[in-house]
Order: structure tokens, then C-alpha cells, then sequence
């Protein structure tokens, strides 16, 4: 594949994806406020508390979808269609146990929620939704394994619209059970069948695309399948340090605090994660242009693409972190038009430094995973769970739900934040990092002086109402934006950027042209 076929490929990965989900953005906003209107902040708080149990369940999962993920690039690249059948159908067998595993351990669990859940709903029905989310779990790992392959594939733009269309019927069948029935029970059914049926089509999707994976019978020998498990248990501290420092907010929130506090945060997240879905949607679009580069390339190559893409993803992080911290307290007052509903100051630094430490993680992990650095660097990710376990019980007590949140970052910052750049630049560039470092140390700055700057500058507003909360978020975009282009445009970095976009923006521009 030449490199434009890349570029292509990777920006109509991003523009499918970043339309559906914008879509998909404005759908789940309008059923969360209408659930907390009917069913209130207590089952708002079970189904954030549920989300982040059944992540942790995940953990069954092993990492084995990343890591035959990396296996697919080389085979895909070079049309291998008996090495591309015999990955998939480990993968499939794989996935199957991991179903019966999920089940097992999950039914376990029933008898310990009573802990857990600090609410006046009745537990039988606690258990109930509990019990419907983890069939929603189970379900999915039956046929989601196809889409890996169009994704490696560079066709992830086809998950996308299918996940989008079935997000649209999910979304408004919610919205006709809560009107109609009230009932949680039926919300989380209709879930349970979109899952289902958005997996069945992108199944046949993969099976109409890919026949040659049902007729041929190739199947991986010993020293392959060896090869592969050796990648799965170095993704597997991955996969555990990452659920146990992402996913146990909300669980230790519900036991030292409350679980309606859950819910309060799950506000914040929501709006969040979001928006920085987009940031993950960005970078995701081009990780199969990225690994299938990555393939070819030599190291100082590599390097410069990394640091493009670091750039881009620092960039835009930056631009959400300083709209969170100076926008998102007025949005959510005027989405649920109450104040009620807003979480302090020190919460909300909390949050936003949580976010952005988070969001410009994902360069980094893009190319540790096409470039396959999972040996090197799979114990880090076990500190930081142990040090953001051990952070967030004990500045929970101390200082409650921010305590939580700031633990995750100290976690963070003290391993894998500065460790997997140090290992991708040892290990796969050969050279120093220091450079590396010193940059995006000034977009930290940067990045600081914006949101201290435009915090100041909007408390001489008056209170917010939906004119007021659009006119702080133009002058966000627009500031934050111009500084980094003052600051960034002559960059190497930036010119990179620029020179991959500026082909296909000029054949847009001239077929468009003749069109017209």
C-alpha cells in the first residue's frame, strides 16, 4: 500500500467516523436527560457503577484482541488469506471461552454487589439490572471479534456506520420505553438487542467480504500459537493495569462515598468521554495506516510520524482540557437546567487533569501497539493500578470523590505517563527522548496559561444561559487554537501534518472544481 492510499484511507476512516459520532454524541445526551428526569441519579448512578464492574470482568479478555490485532498487519498487508483464516479462527475459539469465563465470574459476583451499592433501590432488582448488563457483556463476545479484521483492514468506517444505525434504533427505542413504561429493565433489554444485532451484521459483513476465512482450513502450529500467547500475556498487564486504573472509579466512588455520587459523576463523564472519543476516533482512524507504516519504515521515520501524531494529539487534548475546565460547569447547568447537578472546583481540576493525562496517553499507545512494544513496557500499567488503588482508598477517605480522581493522575504521572515514551524512543526509534520531553513539557505550560487565562477572563461574565455558554466556547477555539498556531505552525511537526492532508484536501478541492 503507497502512502497516499494511507492518508486516504485514514481520512475517510475519520470523516465517516467522526460524523456518526457525532451523531450518536447529541442522541446520548437526549436519552441521559430524560433518564435522570424519569428514572433518577440513583439508577444513574447503578448504571455507571455496573459499567465500570463488568470493565473489570473484561479482564477475561486477556488482551488477546490487541494482540491479534498486531498479528493481522503483516498477513493483511500482503494478502496472506491462510494466515489471515488461521488468526481469525484462533480468535473465535478464543472469544468463545472468554464468553463461558465472563459468566461464570460474573454470576460469582452477584452476592458481593450488596456491598458495593450504597442506594434505597431494592437489591433484587439491583440484581436484575446487573444480571441484564452482564448478558449484554456476554453477547457481545460471540461475533465482535470480526470487526478487528476491518479494522486492521483500514475499513473501520463500516463498524462505524453499522454501530451509528443501530445506536439511532438503540437510542429510540430507550426514549419510547422510558416515556411508555418507566422501566430500567426494558431500557436495558433494548440494549441488549441493538448489541446483538449490530454484531450479527457486521459479522455477515466480514463473512461476505472475507469468505475465503470460512472455506480455508488453515490453522496456526505450535510455534505460532506460542508467539501470539507471548504477545497475550505481555497484553494481558496491559489489559489489568489499564481496567484496574480506568475502571475502579466509580466502584470505589460508590463504597467510600455513595452510589448517587456515581451518578453526579457520570454526568461529567459523559460529556467527557464524548468529546475525547473524538480525540481516540482521530488517532484510531489511522492506527491501521499507522501499523501497515510502522511495517516499512525505517526507525527515524517512525520517529518523525510519532511525533507528528503526538502533536496532533497534544494539540487537540489541549483545546479539550481548557474547554472542560472553563466551559463544562455552564453546559451542564444549562443541559439540565439546574445547578444541582455541579461537582466543586477541585473536582473538576481533578477531572480535567485526569482527562488530558489520559488523552495524550494515546499516541503513545497507538504506536506501542503497532509497533508491538508489549513485552518491554507490560509490568508498568501493573504499578499504576497498585499505586491508583492505594492513592484513591486512601485520599478518598481524606478528601473524598476529588481525592479519587487526583489518585488516578499521580498514578499515572509517576509510570507508564513518562515510561512507555521512554521504552517506544529506546527501543523502537534508538535515540534519545529528552527532546520529546522538553516539547510537550511547553504544551503542558501552554496548555495551563490558557485555562488560567480564560478562567479569569470568564468570571467577569454574567451567568451563563445558552448565549453565554456559546460565546465562552468560540472564544475557547478560537484563543486556544491561535496560540498553538502561533507557537507550532513553522514546526517540522506541523509541516509533516499539513503535507499528508494537503493531497487529499486538493483532489477534493479539484473534483469539486470540475464538478461545478
Amino acid at each position: 500500500m503507497n502512502h497516499n492510499s494511507r492518508t486516504k484511507n485514514s481520512i475517510i476512516n475519520l470523516i465517516v467516523t467522526l460524523g456518526c459520532q457525532f451523531l450518536t454524541l447529541i442522541l446520548n445526551f437526549v436519552v441521559r436527560t430524560y433518564f435522570i428526569n424519569i428514572l433518577g441519579t440513583s439508577n444513574l448512578g447503578i448504571n455507571g457503577l455496573f459499567s465500570n464492574i463488568l470493565t473489570v470482568l473484561s479482564l477475561a479478555e486477556l488482551g488477546i484482541g490487541s494482540a491479534i490485532g498486531f498479528s493481522l498487519y503483516k498477513p493483511v498487508a500482503e494478502n496472506d488469506k491462510d494466515r489471515i483464516s488461521a488468526l481469525m479462527y484462533f480468535y473465535k475459539k478464543a472469544y468463545r471461552y472468554i464468553a463461558v469465563i465472563v459468566t461464570i465470574v460474573g454470576v460469582i459476583l452477584v452476592p458481593f454487589l450488596k456491598h458495593l451499592v450504597k442506594s434505597s433501590i431494592d437489591m433484587k432488582l439491583v440484581i436484575i439490572y446487573y444480571l441484564l448488563y452482564l448478558a449484554n457483556t456476554v453477547f457481545s463476545y460471540l461475533l465482535s471479534y470480526k470487526a478487528t479484521l476491518l479494522y486492521v483492514d483500514q475499513k473501520n468506517y463500516i463498524t462505524r456506520i453499522s454501530s451509528t444505525i443501530f445506536n439511532v434504533v438503540q437510542n429510540a427505542a430507550q426514549l419510547a420505553v422510558l416515556f411508555l413504561t418507566r422501566s430500567y429493565v426494558y431500557y436495558i433489554v433494548v440494549l441488549i438487542c441493538c448489541t446483538l444485532l449490530n454484531n450479527i451484521v457486521i459479522a455477515s459483513v466480514v463473512d461476505k467480504q472475507y469468505s475465503f476465512i470460512k472455506k480455508n482450513k488453515t490453522r496456526l502450529n505450535k510455534d505460532e500459537q506460542k508467539s501470539i500467547f507471548a504477545n497475550i500475556k505481555a497484553m494481558f498487564f496491559y489489559k489489568i493495569g489499564g481496567v484496574l486504573v480506568n475502571n475502579t472509579d466509580n466502584i470505589l466512588i460508590s463504597k467510600i462515598i455513595n452510589t448517587a455520587t456515581v451518578g453526579f459523576f457520570s454526568n461529567y463523564t459523559l460529556v467527557i468521554n464524548s468529546v475525547m472519543t473524538y480525540v481516540d476516533l482521530i488517532i484510531g482512524s489511522a492506527t491501521g495506516s499507522i501499523g501497515n507504516f510502522n511495517a516499512g519504515a525505517s526507525k527515524k521515520d517512525s520517529q518523525k510520524l510519532f511525533e507528528a501524531v503526538s502533536l496532533f494529539d497534544y494539540w487537540i487534548c489541549s483545546f479539550c482540557a481548557v474547554g472542560f475546565y472553563t466551559v463544562i460547569n455552564d453546559f451542564i447547568t444549562v443541559w439540565l437546567s439546574t445547578t444541582k447537578y455541579l461537582l466543586d472546583e477541585k473536582t473538576l481540576i481533578a477531572i480535567v487533569l485526569n482527562t488530558f493525562i489520559m488523552g495524550v496517553s494515546t499516541s503513545t499507545a497507538t504506536f506501542r501497539s503497532t509497533t508491538g512494544l508489549f513485552k518491554e513496557t507490560k509490568y508498568i500499567f501493573m504499578f499504576t493500578a497498585v499505586l491508583n488503588i492505594f492513592f484513591s482508598i486512601v485520599l478518598g477517605i481524606k478528601f473524598g470523590l476529588c481525592g479519587i480522581i487526583f489518585a488516578t493522575s499521580i498514578a499515572k504521572l509517576l509510570t507508564n505517563f513518562w515510561y512507555e515514551p521512554y521504552m517506544l524512543y529506546n527501543k523502537c526509534f534508538e535515540m534519545s527522548c529528552k527532546t520529546h520531553f522538553l516539547k510537550r513539557g511547553l504544551i503542558a505550560v501552554l496548555t495551563f496559561s490558557c485555562c488560567a487565562g480564560l478562567k479569569y477572563l470568564f468570571s467577569f461574565f454574567p451567568p451563563t444561559n445558552k448565549f453565554i455558554l456559546l460565546s465562552k466556547a468560540v472564544i475557547v477555539t478560537v484563543v486556544t487554537n491561535l496560540v498553538f498556531f502561533i507557537v507550532y505552525h513553522k514546526t517540522e511537526e506541523f509541516k509533516f501534518i499539513v503535507s499528508k492532508l494537503k493531497p487529499f484536501v486538493q483532489e477534493k478541492i479539484n473534483k469539486y472544481l470540475k464538478r461545478a
